[in-house]
């Protein structure tokens, strides 16, 4: 009997820990993260950075950015660093509510800018949430990074 419950906990165990979604993160130390720390554009592009705060309703899903039609997953309380080539872009902040605002945002990335955005999905009790694209400078972002201890995701080249 003994056996087969310790064979049960490892099983219940075990599908916990693959039913866990990760997203590919980096080291602030290795050359990619030094490159995302500096705050500065790609030789001939642009860079957006979209983060989570710990304080944002919703800590524990990972939430969908659209650009142009392509998904970016957020993870909680992680920055992320999206390399983009100059043009226009059309940003959807998604929501999991079944009725959830998605705000959605226009913008044009040009060489040597850097755009960097609060991603605030919002829970409500009675009527449905929302998502916001919050614009922020270099700097609260740099500060929000050292004080909250956020992860950084791999970046994503578009």
């Amino acid at each position: 009997m003994f056996k087969f419950l310790k064979v049960c906990l490892a099983a219940i165990v075990l599908a916990v820990v693959s039913g866990c979604t990760t997203v590919e993160t980096m080291s602030r130390g290795s050359d990619d993260g030094l490159r995302a720390l500096s705050m500065v554009a790609p030789r001939g592009g642009a860079a957006l950075y979209v983060y989570r705060d710990r304080a944002s309703d919703f800590g524990l899903y990972q939430m969908k950015l659209t650009i142009n039609g392509k998904d970016v997953v957020l993870a909680p309380a992680c920055v992320t660093r999206i390399e983009l080539t100059p043009g226009h872009y059309h940003l959807e902040a998604g929501h999991p509510d079944l009725f959830g605002g998605e705000q959605e945002v226009d913008m044009d990335a040009t060489v040597g800018g850097v755009t960097v955005f609060e991603f605030k999905p919002v829970a409500r009790f009675v009527i449905s949430g929302e998502s916001k694209l919050i614009p922020t400078t270099a700097p609260s972002l740099l500060q929000v990074i050292h004080s909250q201890r956020l992860c950084m995701q791999s970046t994503v080249r578009f």
